[in-house]
């Protein structure tokens, strides 16, 4: 830590069930669960909302409703409209990523109190087009007539009606792959020994941040 700095404690904390997507949740968004959790954080630890002074929250594949995922679940939470937000994206480590900063914050004396989370629904995933099909919805939308609304969609073909590459998040635009397929190829690896592993923890746990 650094001198100077304040002491961070996390004091708690709270998720929904893992279910299977398409299923119990299926009508919840992203949003919704992260207005859920944070409601019943600060009912179950009986949390003053005007001692909050930040909520940073994440998501991976950000909704198209909710850019501002940190934002949005403030304001449905009924927390007050001064907390200060800010919306993080580190793929698998989103929420670490969230809670990493907000840690900052309150080392920095910038907050005192701080919420942070990260939210996702596979259940209610952006649905991606392809680039073609994309243009001629733009293009049908500015159009008055329905023979002028029809007309974009003659050039296209069967492959632009399927859909579009992009299909969630870790995608590399470069080489098509997901970060599924890079997990995969580390494993395939050889393994470093345990006794490596445990040197590399041992040396950068004492450079945390928090």
């Amino acid at each position: 830590m650094a001198k100077g700095s304040r002491r961070v404690a996390i004091v708690g904390g709270l998720r929904t069930p893992f279910v299977k997507a398409n299923t119990v949740f299926n009508d919840l968004t992203a949003l919704d669960l992260g207005r859920i959790v944070v409601q019943e954080l600060v009912q179950r630890y009986d949390l003053n909302p005007n001692d909050v002074d930040e909520l940073v929250f994440g998501q991976v594949v950000p909704s198209l409703t909710a850019s501002s995922i940190a934002r949005e679940v403030v304001l449905l939470s009924g927390l007050p409209k001064k907390v200060q937000t800010h919306t993080v994206m580190r793929a698998c480590a989103t929420s670490i990523q969230a809670a990493v900063s907000a840690g900052q914050s309150i080392q920095a004396g910038y907050a005192d109190v701080a919420i942070a989370g990260g939210t996702e629904s596979m259940s209610d995933p952006p649905i991606f087009t392809s680039r073609a099909l994309a243009h001629a919805l733009v293009s049908a939308s500015k159009a008055k007539t329905l023979p002028q609304k029809l007309k974009p969609f003659q050039k296209l073909g069967g492959k632009d009606l399927l859909r579009g590459k992009a299909d969630g998040a870790g995608m590399s635009a470069k080489t098509d792959a997901k970060s599924g397929c890079k997990h995969r190829k580390m494993a395939q690896r050889p393994i470093r020994r345990r006794f490596d592993i445990f040197a590399i923890a041992l040396h950068g746990y004492p450079r945390s941040t928090i």
